[in-house]
């Protein structure tokens, strides 16, 4: 190990053996320490114990650290070997080397013997030893030590020293030989306690699964037993016992909640269960059981996500039960050497979001906290805890972590949600649904909304202005409230229209929901697709290119999707003191389009924007103009990162659109991966030519005479969608004259 954080670099920095302690040589290839900072000034990075930025590789250290030779003899093995067996034996191990290894350049004079106090006869080949000899400069051998009249020691615990001498270098270890005889051992796992809540009254259906392993040959009696009644095992509030016959032999235990806990006021209750090798003491144990009466408890307790500097991760919980919040609390464990950096926010799944920590508390160390309007910690905001009150928990629940500036970096350990539900139920909830559909062609919409209080009624509060409702093959809808019989409609938007179309709808189970809108975008076309499947063409300026890159200075491995991106320098970081240099696309037609957007994945590295620079510009006919620039602080992403950019400014009508992301300008020091592209997508609305094809019954793309069976079903059916030829909104005998007259028009 070395200290990389010394002054000035790495070179010099004492390299010392974790076996010894001892100094073993000076570290005389590192990467620089110091960093420049704000106005020019240097500045220390300091690495955290998990590794160096990806520009500085803490992993050179290591290289170099286990190239040192060691200074002396080494023995294999030190510390402790366990022989564990039944009365009379056999025992592990009861033959086993001591292997002498000298990675010196000289001779070494070795000694094994027998400390005093031996508990158990240890024959060091095949006698009481010492064993005493010279290994060679780079040699080795070895020594063969043998339990002796083991088999006739009675049950107990024997330890033996023995002693590994290094004569010339005057070194002493020690080998531990520790006989068990007809011991008893087990192993509980895992060391999560049981943390569960739920309504007053129950139910109650949290649990936890313990496997129980013997550990020892001799069989064995676990009693588990738990000190509260409303503790159950394995389903009965009764003590467990459970034998185990030898090594490996295992059980399950599932401690959940007795139904007694039903009757249990609100509040916070504790208890233990022990696990308890009877013959013995070997892994005994216990865990620990918490039941928050009132309170739903849902724990993410290994995350151990890392936080890098300026990046974002995300990690989720899942509410699998239904019921209303009536008051929530946030316990969040993150360690991290500067939590300034940090914003910490939460998303319910109706899309509530609620930023419980800021950027405050300036260099403090690690975020352990719980946010609680009543007796902890306030949410920094905006947003408040009672944000959340009203809504249903069900869903999925987003915990979002931001660090947003550099040299700082942790770990977000665990997080869990403590949710009261309230006593009577709560408004039902209507989501707002967004789909793309084609133009010219009747769609399927299906509406998205539920209540924790039983079924729910759909509801259309309004029509949509470029196109028409109708039931599900039924009727249209041609006025506003319309309660619908099921949760699915169908949408056709006008002849030819291509845009965005929207309506609302709202749910009810007695009482109404928020209103929900549903936006449709029709006729959303490609217009032009870069998979990068392969080169795609684009010209290129300085170090950009097409191809897979070398994971190397903070880049990725492949692409999003299969193994190319087109990057900048796909072998490693941007250069100091480059110019701006551009990919640049060909021409895209985007005439006849409207509302154009630009989607693609990124990974990209840059430092500080004062000093380092990244952008994206579109040509809008005329003059190149800007889309995004990189405005903050210094950033790897780490990973593909999905962008997506309303163009419509310079692009909506545009011949002669093209797109560029540019990489620099850049100073002189402190270089990053720089761009990573792939899956480049621009997308817009372009109108399509022709119309319906109204006689096409069967929507096969054809006109036939099973066109005509088609439409009578639809007739008889009352589906308007398709029996509606005069599209007067509703379905009479003059739609039979109407679908005549149709088919022999033809389709446009």
């Amino acid at each position: 190990m070395a200290n990389v954080d010394a002054y000035g670099g790495n070179s010099g920095s004492m390299v010392v053996s974790q076996t010894t302690g001892m100094i073993e040589g000076i570290l005389v290839r590192g990467n620089q320490d110091f960093v420049s900072g704000p106005g020019g000034c240097l500045q220390s990075n300091v690495c955290p114990d998990s590794g160096c930025p990806s520009w500085e590789e803490i992993s050179k250290t290591t290289t170099f650290a286990s190239s040192i030779p060691e200074l002396g003899l080494q023995f294999t093995p030190v510390g402790q070997i366990t022989h564990t067996g039944v009365v009379g034996g056999p025992f592990n191990d009861e033959t086993f080397q001591i292997t002498i290894d000298n990675p010196t350049s000289s001779p070494a004079d070795y000694s094994v013997s027998i400390a005093a106090g031996a508990q158990h006869t240890v024959l060091l080949n095949g006698s009481g030893g010492p064993v005493m000899g010279t290994v060679p400069a780079g040699g080795n051998t070895s020594v063969t030590a043998t339990l002796s009249g083991a088999a006739g020691m009675p049950a107990g615990i024997y330890t033996t020293t023995i002693n590994l001498d290094d004569l010339t270098n005057s070194r002493m270890l020690s080998l531990d030989s520790v006989l068990e005889v007809g011991q008893t051992g087990i192993d509980v796992s895992p060391a999560t306690d049981l943390v569960t809540g739920g309504p007053t009254g129950g139910p109650f259906t949290g649990t936890q699964m313990y496997t129980i392993t013997s550990t020892r040959p001799t069989p064995v009696t676990v009693d588990v037993t738990a000190d509260q009644s409303w503790i159950s095992l394995n389903g009965s509030a009764s003590p467990l016992s459970i034998n185990l016959n030898g090594v490996g032999d295992m059980a399950v235990v599932t401690v959940g909640i007795d139904s007694s806990a039903n009757g249990l006021a609100n509040g916070l209750y504790t208890g233990t269960v022990t696990f308890d090798n009877v013959e013995g003491t070997i892994g005994d144990t216990s865990r620990m059981a918490s039941l928050d009466v009132g309170r739903f408890i849902y724990e993410d307790a290994n995350v151990n996500l890392p936080i890098s500097d300026n990046s974002t991760i995300e990690t989720t919980l899942n509410v699998p039960d239904a019921f209303c919040v009536a008051d929530l609390d946030v316990e969040i464990n993150i360690t991290h050497t500067y939590i300034g950096d940090l914003i910490v926010e939460l998303d319910s799944p109706q899309g509530t979001t609620v930023r419980l920590h800021d950027r405050t508390g300036g260099s403090t160390d690690d975020l352990v906290v719980t946010y609680d309007n009543e007796a902890g910690t306030q949410p920094d905001g905006p947003g408040d805890l009672i944000d959340f009150d009203g809504e249903i928990a069900t869903g999925v629940w987003t915990l979002r972590v931001s660090d947003n500036a550099g040299g700082d970096v942790g770990t977000l350990n665990s997080w869990k949600l403590k949710i009261a539900s309230q006593s009577s139920g709560c408004l039902p909830v209507a989501n707002d649904v967004t789909l793309d559909v084609t133009s010219n062609v009747p769609s399927s919409v299906m509406l998205d909304g539920f209540s924790v209080n039983g079924p729910v009624t759909f509801i259309v509060d309004s029509l949509p202005a470029n196109g028409q409702l109708f039931h599900s093959g039924g009727s249209q809808i041609t006025s506003a409230p319309a309660t619908l019989t099921g949760d699915t409609l169908t949408y056709r938007p006008n002849e030819n229209f291509a845009g965005l179309d929207s309506f609302t709808y709202h749910t009810d189970d007695g009482q109404s929901s928020p209103i929900a809108t549903v936006t449709l975008g029709v006729g959303r076309t490609v217009l032009a697709s870069f998979p990068m499947d392969s080169d795609p063409g684009w010209s290129r300026e300085g170090q950009w290119d097409f191809g897979v890159p070398a994971g190397v200075g903070g880049d990725p491995t492949s692409g999003f999707t299969g193994t190319n991106v087109f990057g900048y320098n796909l072998n490693g970081e941007y250069a100091n003191s480059i110019p701006q240099y551009s990919a640049t696309t060909g021409v895209i037609d985007a005439s006849a389009a409207s509302n154009v957007t630009l989607d693609f994945e990124r990974w990209l590295g840059v430092e500080s924007s004062t000093y380092d620079h990244a952008s994206i510009e579109a040509f809008d006919g005329t003059t190149w103009q800007q889309i995004w620039d990189h405005t903050s602080g210094s950033f790897n992403d780490g990973a593909w990162v999905h962008q997506n950019f309303d163009i419509s400014a310079h692009a909506d009508g545009n011949s002669a659109l093209q797109l560029r992301w540019i990489m620099g300008t850049t100073d002189s020091s402190v270089t990053y991966a720089g761009w990573n592209i792939d899956d480049v997508v621009l997308r817009g609305f372009v109108a399509p030519s022709g119309g319906y094809c109204l006689a096409d019954a069967n929507q096969n793309g054809t006109l036939e005479a099973s066109d005509f069976t088609a439409w009578i079903a639809a007739f008889n059916a009352g589906d308007a969608v398709i029996a509606d030829q005069n599209l007067d909104g509703t379905v009479t005998p003059a739609d039979f004259t109407a679908w005549i007259a149709n088919f022999n028009a033809g389709c446009p």
